[in-house]
């Protein structure tokens, strides 16, 4: 975002698999790149994956889902309400 540059896109078709697209482009992730995935659908793993390799990613998240956090060593359900006060 910073540079302007963009490395990699990818248009699929709609019944193709964001998550398995994620896993065979993974290798190509650099520090500090930035992955925009579509979708909502993708892996745990592969979001691993793109932190491990000291990347950064969004993604759309399904309005049903939970997210959690972990504060003081507790897992703790994400307070999306809080998120629009702030």
């Amino acid at each position: 975002m910073l540079s302007g540059a963009c490395l990699q896109l990818c248009v699929q078709s709609a019944n193709d698999s964001d998550a398995r697209f994620a896993y065979h482009a993974q290798h190509t992730i650099l520090p500090n790149d930035l992955c925009i995935r579509d979708l909502g659908f993708f892996s745990v793993a592969a979001l691993a994956e793109i932190d491990a390799r000291g990347a950064y990613s969004i993604t759309r998240l399904r309005s049903d889902m939970k997210v959690y956090i972990k504060e003081n060593g507790q897992w703790k359900e994400w307070d999306w309400e809080s998120l629009g006060n702030q």
